[in-house]
C-alpha cells in the first residue's frame, strides 16, 4: 500500500539538510535561466500556431483536438490552456511556459536518472548540465514540444533501466501512463519504444535469464496497452488520420525509402551530429563521449542500452527524414550528458573537468538570455528564429498600435498576406476570441481583388495591411507604411501599412 509518510521520510534519510539547500539552488537557477527574458525573443511561426490553437481549443470546446487538423498530437495545444488562463493578455508569455514546465518535466527526469545511475552527487553534476546547457535552456523558453520530447526521451530511458532490474507490475502502470502521454506529444516519441527490446540483452548471461524475460516482457506488455489507450483518445476526433499524412510530410515511407535508401541518408549523417554537437556547445558530445567510453568498461550493459537508445532513432532519423531541424534531435545529447556525468566521477582532474564545460556553457548560456540572435548557430536555424520569413519582428508593436486604434474606431480590418502561421496567427493571440472589433482577413497570396475589397471596406473602416516574406510592395498599390520593422540581419522585414483609399488623401 502506498504511505506518503513513509515516503517522506525515506527522503529525510536520502538526502540531508545540505542536499536540499542544493536543490533548491538548481531549482533557483533553472527558473532564472528560464524566465528571464523569456518573451523577449520575437515570436516564431510555429510558435504563433501552437499558441493560436491552444487559445481555440480552451474557448472552443469542439476545438479540443484542432491541432489534429494539421497532423499535430494534441498534448501541448491542452497544456498550454492552463497558462493561457493566468496570462490571456501575453499568449506569447503564456505558450513559452510551456517550454519552461517541459524544461522542469526534463530536469526532474534527469535527477531520477542520474541518481539512479551515479548516485546523489552525480544527479546533482548532472541537474547543473542541464541547466547550464544552450540547447536545452534555447528550447525551453520556446512554445514548442520539442523540449517536452526530450523529457520523455529521459523518462524512457529511466523506466528501462528500472523495468529490466525490477519488472514490477506498479513501475509498468505508472511507465505506462507516461509513455500514453508521450505519444500525444509528438510523433518521434514512438521511437523510444523500440530500444526496450532489447533490455534483456543487460542480463543475458544470467541464469534465469527466460524468466526474468517473460517477467520483463509481460510488464512491458502492460505498458504498451495502457499507453495505446492514451493515445487512442485521439479517435474522438474524425482528424486522427492527418497524423499518418504529416508524417509523410517529413518521413519517408518504407516504399520510398527502398527506391532510393540513400537519399537523404548521405546529407543526414553530415548534418544530423553537426546540428546535435554544435547547438549543446561541443564540449558536452566530446567530453561525454570520452565518459561513456570509460563507462563501458564497468558498466558494459548500461552503455550498450544507452547507444541503442541513441542509435536507433538516428538511424531512423538519418534514413527516413526528408526535413530535420536541430530542435527535432535536442535527445540525442542526454546519452553524453550521461557519459559527461561519469567521466566528472571517475577522473581525478574533478574541477578541471567542469571548468572545461562550464566556462564556455555559461557564456552561451547568457547569450541565450541577453542576445540569442548572437548564438553561434547552424544558418537553418538562425533563419528560423532570427533573421527569417518565420521570425516575426515588431508584432508586439502592431498589436498595441491595433489596440489604440479600437479606441477610436468601431472596427478595423487588417489584411495579412498569411493564412496560416506567422500571420494572422502572430497577431490575432493578442484578442479576445470572437471579438468583433480587429478583424483579420487573410490571404495568400494577395491579389488585385483583395485591394478592391479593401477599397470597399476603407469607405467605413480604417484598413491596415502586414506582409512578412515581401521584399518589396508594389508602389502603384494604394498604402502608406506605418513602419517596417527589420529583422536581426537588417535584410529583411515585417512591413506594416495602411490602406489610403483611392483618390482621397489620408485623414
Amino acid at each position: 500500500m502506498f504511505d506518503l509518510f513513509e515516503l517522506l521520510t525515506k527522503l529525510r534519510k536520502l538526502l540531508s539538510r545540505r542536499d536540499w539547500l542544493i536543490i533548491g539552488g538548481l531549482l533557483g537557477l533553472f527558473f532564472l535561466t528560464r524566465l528571464t527574458n523569456l518573451a523577449d525573443l520575437p515570436i516564431f511561426t510555429d510558435e504563433a500556431i501552437y499558441i493560436h490553437w491552444a487559445k481555440l481549443a480552451w474557448k472552443d470546446a469542439s476545438w479540443r483536438f484542432v491541432s489534429l487538423t494539421d497532423g499535430r498530437q494534441p498534448l501541448q495545444t491542452w497544456a498550454t490552456i492552463p497558462f493561457l488562463k493566468l496570462f490571456e493578455a501575453d499568449p506569447l508569455l503564456a505558450g513559452r511556459l510551456f517550454g519552461v514546465a517541459s524544461g522542469f518535466f526534463a530536469l526532474v527526469g534527469i535527477f531520477f536518472l542520474s541518481y539512479y545511475l551515479f548516485g546523489k552527487k552525480g544527479a546533482i553534476i548532472a541537474s547543473l548540465v542541464y541547466i547550464l546547457n544552450p540547447y536545452y535552456l534555447f528550447y525551453d523558453k520556446m512554445a514548442l514540444v520539442d523540449s517536452a520530447v526530450n523529457g520523455f526521451f529521459i523518462w524512457f530511458v529511466f523506466f528501462c533501466l528500472v523495468l529490466i532490474k525490477h519488472p514490477r507490475l506498479d513501475l509498468a502502470l505508472i511507465f505506462g501512463m507516461l509513455a500514453g502521454m508521450g505519444t500525444l506529444a509528438k510523433s518521434t516519441v514512438r521511437l523510444f519504444f523500440l530500444p526496450f527490446v532489447f533490455g534483456p540483452l543487460m542480463y543475458l548471461k544470467n541464469k534465469n535469464f527466460w524468466h526474468k524475460t517473460v517477467n520483463y516482457f509481460f510488464v512491458l506488455l502492460v505498458a504498451a496497452t495502457l499507453s495505446l489507450f492514451f493515445y487512442n483518445i485521439q479517435r474522438l476526433s474524425p482528424f486522427m488520420h492527418y497524423i499518418e499524412q504529416k508524417n509523410t510530410t517529413f518521413v519517408k515511407t518504407p516504399i520510398e525509402f527502398l527506391q532510393n535508401p540513400f537519399d537523404p541518408l548521405i546529407h543526414n549523417l553530415k548534418t544530423l551530429p553537426y546540428y546535435f554537437a554544435s547547438e549543446s556547445g561541443y564540449l558536452l558530445v566530446f567530453l561525454g563521449l570520452i565518459g561513456l567510453i570509460w563507462l563501458f568498461k564497468k558498466q558494459r550493459e548500461v552503455v550498450w542500452q544507452l547507444s541503442l537508445f541513441f542509435l536507433i532513432p538516428f538511424i531512423i532519423i538519418a534514413s527516413m527524414a526528408r526535413v530535420v531541424f536541430p530542435r527535432y534531435l535536442i535527445f540525442f545529447t542526454v546519452p553524453f550528458l550521461l557519459g559527461f556525468v561519469y567521466l566528472w566521477q571517475q577522473t581525478k582532474h574533478k574541477a578541471w573537468v567542469l571548468l572545461t564545460y562550464f566556462l564556455p556553457a555559461i557564456f552561451l548560456c547568457a547569450i541565450v538570455i541577453f542576445a540569442p540572435e548572437k548564438l553561434p548557430w547552424p544558418e537553418i536555424d538562425r533563419g528560423q528564429y532570427f533573421e527569417g520569413a518565420s521570425s516575426g519582428h515588431g508584432t508586439l508593436a502592431i498589436v498595441n498600435y491595433l489596440k489604440e486604434q479600437t479606441s477610436k474606431h468601431e472596427q478595423i480590418y487588417v489584411f495579412t498576406e498569411g493564412t496560416f502561421g506567422l500571420l494572422p496567427y502572430a497577431l490575432d493571440i493578442y484578442f479576445p476570441h470572437d471579438q468583433p472589433q480587429v478583424k483579420f482577413e487573410a490571404r495568400w497570396p494577395l491579389k488585385d481583388e483583395d485591394l478592391i475589397y479593401a477599397q470597399e471596406l476603407s469607405k467605413k473602416y480604417p484598413v491596415y495591411f502586414v506582409f512578412h516574406e515581401r521584399r518589396e510592395v508594389p508602389t502603384e498599390w494604394p498604402l502608406q507604411l506605418v513602419k517596417k520593422y527589420p529583422r536581426y540581419n537588417k535584410k529583411s522585414f515585417v512591413y506594416f501599412f495602411k490602406y489610403i483609399p483611392v483618390g482621397l488623401d489620408e485623414t
